[in-house]
């Protein structure tokens, strides 16, 4: 396993990014992949159809055969690509700032929701099928008595709540070459337009 540390500096020495996995979730290789500057060859497998748009990304089936055709497209021109557009593109499209932003507005609007009763919540669970519905339902009646236990041992009104501190404010980020492009545009030099890399030199010149 490469360590945290050294997965930048040992993805930037190849030209392509190849994932045969059978079962993915987000599978965030393929950003830092692509990050890096690679053309990512990947199973069209869980939630992997979703992280990068479909001109970014070769699909496949999870086969052989199906695999083999996407990397021989990719290998045709994963050398004229521009490491640093493909990296300005992913910049546009991700950022943990807006992964945050993004997950506390889902934890905000589950907060907000109304509770449900705990029959209304063993109801659900039943629909699991006819095994798993009386199993999982059976764990929750368990947890549940376990939590009135614990909120009698330890009253809520006793616990101290935390204070929400302010933030810092960003720092101010430097502008980069090419900053403020769309990412498809970057996305189409980054295939190898010729001349690409010298008119945003002389766009935007470096300070």
């Amino acid at each position: 396993m490469v360590p945290h540390r050294d997965v930048r500096n040992t993805l930037v020495k190849g030209h392509i990014f190849f994932n045969c996995s059978l079962t993915e979730s987000f599978c965030i290789a393929l950003l830092e992949a692509a990050s890096c500057g690679l053309v990512v060859v990947s199973t069209a497998v869980g939630g992997v159809p979703e992280v990068l748009p479909k001109s970014m990304i070769h699909l496949a089936e999870p086969n052989a055969d199906a695999l083999t055709r996407e990397l021989s497209v990719a290998v045709g021109y994963a050398r004229r690509v521009n490491p640093m557009w493909v990296h300005r593109a992913i910049r546009q499209m991700y950022s943990w700032q807006d992964v945050a932003r993004r997950t506390v507005e889902v934890y905000d609007e589950v907060a907000a929701a109304p509770p449900l009763s705990l029959a209304d919540r063993l109801r659900r669970y039943m629909t699991n099928g006819r095994v798993f519905g009386p199993v999982a339902v059976l764990l929750v009646v368990l947890l549940h008595l376990v939590w009135v236990v614990l909120e009698w041992w330890s009253p809520p009104h006793l616990i101290e709540v935390a204070v929400e501190a302010p933030l810092p404010p960003p720092a101010p980020s430097r502008p980069q070459p090419g900053e403020g492009m769309d990412w498809q545009s970057l996305l189409a030099r980054a295939r190898g337009q010729d001349g690409a890399a010298r008119e945003v030199r002389e766009q935007h010149p470096e300070s």
